[in-house]
């Protein structure tokens, strides 16, 4: 049984507490029994099929081993959820403070050393061996890989333990699919890059909270991409989207967006739904009006506006589309069940026509067929801090699913 984490060894005595403290460094640690003839520097005398916990580190590969029957003073695993636990020992006076460990597997350890302190015989263990250094290095949580020269010469699969990965201007056309193994992943960098299409989901990353995919050709963002709800920031700046998923409301726990230098025409209403959502940035896109939810359900501090070509109010329109055909009556049916679909399912035409939806602007239901018009908001009301091109108005689109809803509502 081998766990490989932070420990920090300190002296302890029973009369005097903690006598001193030591810096926590890199280890492996194992239970099992010692061979017939081993290099194990032992803390205590040889017992032949006695179990030791024996801990080894990069400055000492051998190891130093403690004997676990009667020996173990206390065991505290009140944090095992965090990855932390104490092991303190008898003889000699030691206390191993383990931290940044995998949770499930510290409990499985704890659980079998402490089966091993009561009876040991009962208990099977193996042979303790000899580690490898990679099982003592320094966790790598951060890795830069600048340029397509480094890339190339980066290793078959990347560290496990990364948490921040950046993969910038590698000419990458393809996704990496070796990042979805890296499920203790926060933060992805895949800056100028020449990605067009992005096939796959972040579902497996769902401790991601940063996604960085400005500079690339991004023409579409898949549904699938937004069911990475746990993200809080999402850089899509400098590509060249045309329109976003109404998908794109799932993203709940968004915080900062950025999709300026696109050629969005439009926004979805969804939007509305990032409650969370406190920066935005809309600028040097292809952008006539804003969605009605950015002023009625954002609360933002900053929005940038700038760069967009709005309607002036003088060519403020209004249409009824009220009449449905049965395939909006289907489209209704199928957005208020939520019933999944993208274009391998159903083709990438009635793809576009379900993200098509609108949602109305009073009773929140979808709709396709329905009323539209332009109205004015003053700039000042939609964030604290606004960026824009010089304008004091920006049009709001509004959608109405019938006219009872278009007539009821006050803007």
């Amino acid at each position: 049984m081998r766990l490989n984490c932070d420990v920090a060894v300190q002296n302890w005595s029973s009369t005097q507490g903690l006598v001193s403290r030591r810096k926590a460094t890199r280890a492996s640690i194992s239970i099992g029994l010692k061979a017939g003839r081993n290099r194990v520097t032992s803390a205590e005398n040889d017992n032949g099929g006695t179990a030791f916990l024996l801990l080894c580190t990069a400055n000492n590969m051998s190891g130093t081993k403690y004997k676990i029957h009667g020996n173990i003073a206390n065991i505290f695993g009140k944090f095992v959820r965090e990855g932390k636990a104490t092991i303190r020992f008898k003889q000699p006076t030691h206390e191993l403070c383990l931290s940044k460990a995998d949770p499930p597997s510290l409990y499985k350890f704890l659980t079998t050393l402490k089966s091993s302190t009561k009876d040991n015989k009962n208990v099977k263990l193996p042979v303790l061996t000899a580690v490898k250094r990679s099982d003592v290095q320094k966790v790598k949580t951060d890795l830069m890989i600048y340029g397509t020269n480094e890339y190339l010469k980066a290793s078959a699969t990347f560290p496990q333990s990364l948490q921040k990965l950046s993969v910038v201007n590698c000419r990458l056309i393809r996704f990496d699919v070796r990042i979805l193994a890296l499920k203790h992943l926060v933060e992805l960098n895949l800056s100028q890059n020449k990605l067009k299409e992005l096939d796959f989901s972040l579902e497996r990353l769902k401790l991601l909270k940063t996604l960085n995919l400005s500079s690339n050709q991004l023409t579409r963002l898949p549904s699938k991409i937004c069911r990475t709800s746990n993200l809080v920031t999402l850089d899509l700046s400098n590509n060249e989207l045309s329109c976003l998923p109404v998908a794109l409301g799932a993203m709940t726990s968004l915080v900062n967006m950025r999709l300026n230098n696109n050629q969005l025409a439009s926004l979805p209403s969804t939007i509305g739904q990032l409650t969370n959502l406190r920066s935005l940035n809309v600028g040097n896109n292809q952008l006539v009006v804003l969605p009605w939810p950015v002023s009625s359900q954002l609360w933002l501090d900053a929005l940038d506006v700038s760069g967009n070509n709005f309607v002036s109010e003088d060519h403020y329109t209004s249409h009824n589309f009220l009449s449905e055909t049965l395939q909006e009556r289907a489209g209704k049916a199928i957005r208020k069940d939520r019933v999944y679909y993208n274009q391998h399912m159903i083709g990438r035409y009635l793809c576009d026509f379900l993200d098509s939806a609108k949602l109305c602007s009073t009773c929140q239901q979808w709709c396709f067929g329905c009323i539209y018009e332009i109205y004015k908001e003053n700039l000042r009301g939609l964030a604290h801090e606004v960026t824009s091109s010089g304008q004091q108005y920006i049009p709001l689109e509004v959608y109405f699913c019938s006219s009872t809803c278009a007539y009821s509502v006050t803007v």
